[in-house]
């Protein structure tokens, strides 16, 4: 690993974890989030499928 990679993480485990971190979805944003991912990969897959 290279020093600007490990630089690298430590600014994500930063952004992430820090005191800037940014605010946890609350259950509806999250549920939100998912349903969008599945709605996203059903349509991936039927694009796979339609080949």
């Amino acid at each position: 690993m290279s020093l600007f990679q490990f630089g690298a993480y430590v600014d994500g485990w930063q952004r992430a974890h820090g005191a800037d971190a940014p605010a946890a979805p609350t259950d509806a944003e999250y549920e939100a989030m998912v349903a969008a991912s599945d709605a996203l990969d059903a349509q991936a897959a039927a694009r796979v499928a339609a080949r």
